[in-house]
């Protein structure tokens, strides 16, 4: 060997990472040219170790689980390696991904590649018992004017219903989505929805805080309703005591309703997740994100609005009506 530049150790196995060339070694610590030398550990029944000349083994393009990612201290970019089925696989990071459908949320790591690709790269180097899918997700649509497949046909295929098929293939459960999905419907909380008990929610806080600000609005008016004609006397427009109760409701009302907001956003954040319960003693997925929409805030903060524009009007109309002589006459302070 006049140089080392491109040989590589093969790595079937795990065990085989240790595995190494270089060159020998006088015993005076100085390289021998000319003389390589392959260190190997044990190899188990079925298993081998070698060289290999030539570039690198190529990449996987790959979508991996954010916790993946943070794991491993690797971003969009990096190739990382990872064992699958015993065989060292290098992946490189296109995508991050918090979440994904039918895989569980419990941050659980998760690797999304395309399949070909990734069979080729785990049975190139194997002797035997190649490596294949364990799970499938079929189409059950029509086609053309053929009735929709059904579970039992899929089982039948497989060979899990007629004895005598000649597919005796062995399988796990065939799982029909409608059917799961019709079971999940008969659920008391889904058939109720959520959105209807938040909707209820909504409107018994609306109706008590909406009562409750017309109380104290009526109360503060007639405790200050002297101060209010002394105001008049002193030379001060109908209008611009109008405009005075206005931009102090006002001011009561933006300061509450942004305190309320802010506290509200973190009590969803803090609550909402514990309610997430798929009822099978796991998280659900996707997992239960607090979104804010345009419309249905649009029209939540036009009840608001609406509610606070009446009860400032009633106060407006009584401010309007007070009789400044009654209010100032001897003795009534």
């Amino acid at each position: 060997f006049d140089d080392l530049t491109g040989f590589r150790t093969l790595e079937p196995t795990a065990d085989a990472l240790a595995d190494s060339i270089s060159f020998e070694r006088s015993p005076d610590g100085t390289d021998l040219q000319g003389i390589a030398e392959f260190r190997w550990t044990d190899a188990g029944p079925g298993e081998y170790r070698g060289l290999a000349f030539g570039r690198e083994e190529p990449t996987v393009p790959a979508i991996i689980s954010e916790s993946m990612a943070e794991a491993q201290s690797a971003k969009v970019g990096d190739v990382i390696i990872t064992d699958i089925e015993g065989v060292r696989v290098r992946f490189e990071i296109v995508r991050t991904l918090l979440s994904f459908p039918t895989l569980n949320n419990d941050l659980a790591p998760f690797l999304i590649a395309d399949l070909d690709l990734l069979k080729q790269r785990l049975n190139l180097e194997r002797l035997g018992n190649d490596v294949q899918p364990d799970e499938y997700w079929l189409d059950t649509l029509p086609i053309e004017d053929n009735e929709p497949i059904s579970t039992s046909d899929i089982k039948e295929v497989l060979g899990e219903l007629g004895g005598g098929n000649s597919f005796t293939l062995s399988s796990g459960p065939v799982i029909d989505q409608k059917e799961e999905l019709a079971q999940v419907s008969l659920d008391p909380l889904v058939t109720t929805g959520w959105q209807a008990l938040l909707a209820i929610a909504f409107s018994s806080v609306l109706i008590v805080s909406a009562a409750g600000y017309a109380v104290h609005a009526r109360t503060s008016f007639i405790q200050r309703r002297s101060e209010m004609a002394l105001l008049r006397t002193m030379g001060i427009s109908r209008l611009q005591v109008v405009m005075f109760i206005a931009v102090e409701q006002i001011l009561v009302i933006s300061i509450a309703v942004g305190i309320g907001v802010f506290l509200g956003s973190r009590l969803g954040d803090t609550i909402f997740p514990f309610l997430a319960a798929s009822g099978r003693l796991g998280s659900v997925a996707p997992p239960m994100v607090v979104q804010f929409d345009v419309a249905e805030l649009a029209l939540v903060f036009g009840v608001m609005a609406a509610v606070v524009l009446g009860v400032m009007s009633i106060v407006i109309w009584s401010a309007s009506r007070t009789v400044i002589h009654s209010q100032m006459r001897a003795g009534d302070t």
